[in-house]
């Protein structure tokens, strides 16, 4: 499969610390992203963006009014890299807009027969830097502070350093992370396989704050498809912070609903003893994942998907979202929707949706 081998540096860092990578072909920008925070052992929890200033475009996880100079802005989650690896040597990502860590990345290398369906840092220069520390030179001054034992900051910042340094940095590890991120683990399949994909069967959205008759009526419906399935299963799950409320889909939705941690986070307990791997389960904040349709998409490219078959909740919101991206990402696939398992937040939409999709070329399974 193509592949895109870069180098991903921190600007400013003396030595220069950085990481040379093989990035597969087809993802987003959300899931580039997530791939060099790993590499970076970065978090992930602060925003970032990708600058392309020849083009004069960014790419970002949150689009909000602020002005960001003559640039234009487009969701990191809906735009596939290729484009723009393909016709730009170089270009800035930033992470952790209040520490402002600047990475350059430049592009080495297009490689038309990477035989990896997952990043891998194939070398590297220095340790990472740890999280919230203040930036690259908020680290040197902390370098300063731990060099000197008399400075009255010496302790404090000794303890906090120990508990926040990242340690050594060990590319083996990193790259079984990085596998995994890929899903790696999920190409020991044979050459080929179906996929089911359970959509956001919550506890929050079954009987609890969104929770409808409806939606507990399929659950045993569900259950039964998982449990007769032959192939690959695997599970979203929806997942927002406790700033819900402020975020745009809260403002729209202001049901606070799925929050990481919650009992109305977790999957119900009828569908999440059906959950065999951690490694099956693509949280989401939002109602489309593009993460889980890029990566079905790169695997894809390394053995054939027959079809993927979408069941759970909620048809006129998170099914339909998932369906029409992985439609996109993967049109010679057939998507199908089992309407028998799925419940929409009305009987009235949940009919609408279906007939939505069936406009859409996806097929959907009445019975």
């Amino acid at each position: 499969m193509k592949a895109y081998q870069i180098k991903v540096t921190v600007k400013d860092s003396k030595p220069p610390v950085w990481r040379r990578m093989m990035i597969p072909a087809g993802i987003t920008f959300q899931v580039f992203s997530a791939m060099i925070n790993e590499a970076m052992e970065w978090c992930g929890y602060h925003l970032y963006n990708f600058t392309f200033s020849k083009l004069g475009v960014c790419f970002e996880e949150e689009i909000d009014d602020f002005e960001y100079g003559n640039m234009e802005r487009l969701e990191a989650g809906e735009s596939v890299i290729d484009s723009y690896l393909e016709g730009q040597k170089s270009f800035t990502y930033c992470y952790d807009f209040g520490d402002n860590w600047i990475h350059t990345i430049t592009v080495e290398d297009i490689v038309d027969d990477y035989d990896q369906s997952c990043a891998q840092v194939v070398k590297y220069k220095g340790d990472s830097f740890p999280e919230d520390c203040g930036g690259i030179w908020g680290y040197y001054e902390l370098m300063e502070t731990l060099a000197n034992p008399e400075d009255p900051e010496y302790e404090n910042m000794k303890e906090w350093y120990e508990d926040a340094f990242p340690g050594e940095y060990d590319m083996d590890v990193i790259n079984d992370m990085l596998y995994d991120l890929g899903m790696g683990e999920m190409m020991d399949l044979p050459e080929e396989t179906d996929v089911l994909l359970v959509i956001d069967m919550q506890n929050d959205f079954i009987d609890g704050a969104l929770g409808t008759e409806e939606a507990k009526a399929i659950v045993p419906k569900v259950a039964g498809r998982i449990e007769d399935f032959e192939g690959l299963v695997l599970f979203t799950q929806d997942t927002h912070e406790d700033d819900y409320l402020e975020t745009q889909e809260g403002k729209n939705l202001p049901v606070k609903h799925c929050i990481r941690d919650t009992q109305g986070w977790e999957i119900h307990p009828e569908i999440a003893k059906w959950v065999e791997r951690e490694e099956t389960v693509i949280e989401k904040p939002t109602f489309g994942s593009a993460q889980l349709a890029g990566m079905l998409g790169m695997m894809n490219s390394d053995i054939q998907i027959n079809s993927v078959t979408l069941v759970g909740l909620c048809t006129d919101i998170c099914v339909i979202s998932n369906a029409m991206l992985l439609k996109a990402f993967m049109p010679e696939v057939p998507i199908i929707v089992d309407a028998s398992c799925c419940a929409g937040v009305t009987p009235e939409s949940h009919r609408t949706a279906l007939q939505a999709m069936k406009a859409c070329q996806i097929e959907v399974l009445e019975g």
